[in-house]
Order: structure tokens, then sequence, then C-alpha cells
């Protein structure tokens, strides 16, 4: 009886142990991993690249991109892209990426195109980027 007793404890204690190995297995596994707050240098050259395409979409998109993640490497361009530029949309999103970026002369663009633009749409859009 007493070696029965023995037996069924071990058991017990092997069955908890498993319990808890997949418990913190599990737990573990559901940890996100941290994230780089910093895009990879091909992120970086494939906005770059984006950015000089004819395709308006694409430029949109890769200086949106440049703005959210705040690439410093971008506002060259960006400011290449400003004074060739001819759409006033395309404009007003370089704009805000200049700003966002938070390059001084990025926002000493956005301040002159506010008060000289020849687009009344852009300079509402700079003024509002810079009351933000």
């Amino acid at each position: 009886m007493n070696r029965f007793k023995l037996q069924a404890n071990f058991y017990l204690q092997i069955c908890l142990v498993l319990l808890l190995f997949a418990f913190f297995s599990t737990v573990s596994a559901q940890v996100s991993k941290s994230v780089s707050a910093k895009p990879d240098n091909r992120a970086i050259k494939s906005a770059s690249i984006a950015q000089n395409f004819n395709n308006l979409k694409l430029a949109e998109t890769a200086v949106l991109f440049s703005a959210d993640e705040r690439i410093q490497e971008a506002s060259s361009l960006l400011f290449e892209r400003l004074s060739t530029e001819t759409s006033p949309e395309l404009k007003a999103l370089i704009a805000f990426a200049l700003y966002n970026i938070g390059d001084e002369q990025g926002r000493i663009a956005v301040s002159k195109m506010a008060e000289n633009d020849e687009s009344e749409y852009l300079r509402r859009i700079c003024l509002a980027i810079l009351s933000k």
C-alpha cells in the first residue's frame, strides 16, 4: 500500500511538471518579438528610388513612407522633387514629409510655400501643416 502511494505521488509530480512545461512553452511562444524602430537600409533605398519614378501613386507611397518613418536620408531627394514637381497634391505630400521628418530646411520650405505658392490649395495645406 505504501509503495502504491509512492508511485501515485511520483506520477502526479511528473504530470504537474509536464503541465507546467506545456503552459510556459505556450506563454513564451505567444510573446511578440521586438521590432526594430528604424527601417533597414534596403527599405530606405527602395523609398528613395521610388520617389524618383514618374508613377504618381508609387511616388506618393514612397513620400508617405518617408514621412511616417521620418527617414532623414530622404530629405535631399524630397527637396529635389519639390522643386521640379508640378502636381499640387504631390507637392503637399512632400511638404508634409519634410515637415514630419523634422528637417529645419523642410520647415522653412513649407512656410515659404504657405506664403508664396501660386496654388491656393497648396498654400492652405502648408498652413495646415504648420499649424500642426
